[in-house]
């Protein structure tokens, strides 16, 4: 928890942010998890019920762990080059691609922009919605 509240929450913002913050994660995966926070600020005209957000944030050194991976078995597949029969697979751009895609994924903020866009696009569609970024608060880790 100690590397959450260092990624997260710098020069005591948690408290700045939060009324509320579960430290106890109510869902997590590999690039991320998810804890229950209440919002300590308050919208204009906003009834007096604080808001509950679920915060998404990504855990310590993945970016970093899955970049070194990925330099790893870059050079396996530039290796390949090397193997007549696996010349022809060119493992090398797959694992390119491959890495690009995965970098993409750590990027919380990227991650928030996809939930607006399809906020937008299924504008019209009254049964389906998605979660709502607070873009004061968003960040690549957040």
């Amino acid at each position: 928890m100690e590397a959450l509240h260092l990624l997260l929450f710098q020069n005591q913002l948690c408290t700045e942010i939060f009324e509320n913050f579960e430290e106890t994660p109510v869902a997590s995966g590999s690039i991320a998890q998810v804890h229950r926070a209440t919002l300590k600020f308050r919208y204009p005209g906003q009834r007096v019920k604080p808001i509950v957000v679920a915060v998404k944030v990504r855990h310590p050194g993945v970016g970093e762990s899955i970049r070194r991976d990925f330099v790893i078995i870059n050079l396996v597949a530039k290796m390949s080059k090397f193997i007549p029969a696996l010349k022809w697979w060119r493992l090398d751009e797959s694992v390119q691609q491959f890495s690009v895609f995965m970098m993409s994924q750590v990027d919380l903020a990227r991650e928030a922009a996809n939930l607006s866009r399809f906020t937008y696009n299924f504008r019209r569609w009254k049964d389906v919605s998605f979660p709502k970024p607070l873009y004061p608060l968003v960040h690549p880790a957040v």
